[in-house]
């Protein structure tokens, strides 16, 4: 295993670690093993920013936390940071272990990979668009869930939210900004591959939505 396999497999492992604190502070017990739990979050944090440095601007540092609900907001963004950089390490560990006869399973890939092809399409733009979706049930699932109209285009949708989540001093990322408006046209409307540029972007993007409408929905619950 090389050196970047060895990387995506470690946030692979992250995001299973994240995801098992965050159903232990779902528990009745967890306010009492605050201490316990912030230092597991601790080692996360370290495990994720030594293979990942960017990883800093986006997570709450551990000293930074201080009671069990800021504890459970940091656990939220931390697996909304890792689980984009994720999917294209599922697509890869579920052909490994199918080729290593371990897992039989239909992989719709198989289907879809020709088909790709022939339109000059590469697993890229599979996540690109798989991406770009997500970001938009994202959006009509947080519209939902906060009391506000579904209707309407997708600019509709976003200017609706952006202008929602300003009252409770949340900065919800421009979707409708010219370098992400432009990727996102190019990859659903057009069906153009991405630049590897472009496909961070979008995956950006998602990471920060999903961040900042957390944290709107937990703000509008407090208040």
């Amino acid at each position: 295993m090389d050196a970047l396999d060895e990387h995506k497999m470690r946030l692979f492992t992250l995001m299973g670690m994240a995801n098992t604190l965050k159903n232990y502070l779902s528990s009745e017990h967890a306010e009492d093993r605050l201490q316990m739990l912030l230092e597991v979050y601790r080692r996360i944090y370290e495990l994720l920013i030594s293979i990942d440095p960017g990883a800093a601007d986006f997570v709450q540092e551990p000293a930074s936390i201080v009671d069990i609900e800021q504890l459970r907001v940091a656990v939220e963004c931390l697996l909304a940071y890792i689980i984009p950089k994720v999917i294209p390490v599922s697509f890869q560990l579920i052909h490994t272990l199918k080729d290593l006869g371990l897992i039989q399973i239909y992989n719709p890939m198989q289907v879809l990979n020709p088909i790709m092809s022939e339109l000059g399409l590469s697993v890229n733009w599979a996540v690109g668009a798989l991406a770009l979706t997500l970001i938009e049930i994202v959006v009509n699932k947080k519209l939902k869930e906060l009391g506000l109209d579904t209707e309407g285009s997708f600019d509709k949708k976003v200017r609706r939210i952006s202008e929602f989540a300003r009252k409770f001093g949340v900065n919800v990322p421009d979707l409708l900004a010219r370098p992400f408006y432009d990727a996102r046209s190019k990859v659903i409307h057009w069906g153009v591959e991405p630049t590897s540029e472009e496909l961070e972007l979008i995956i950006s993007y998602l990471r920060s939505l999903m961040m900042s409408l957390k944290k709107l929905c937990d703000k509008v619950k407090l208040s």
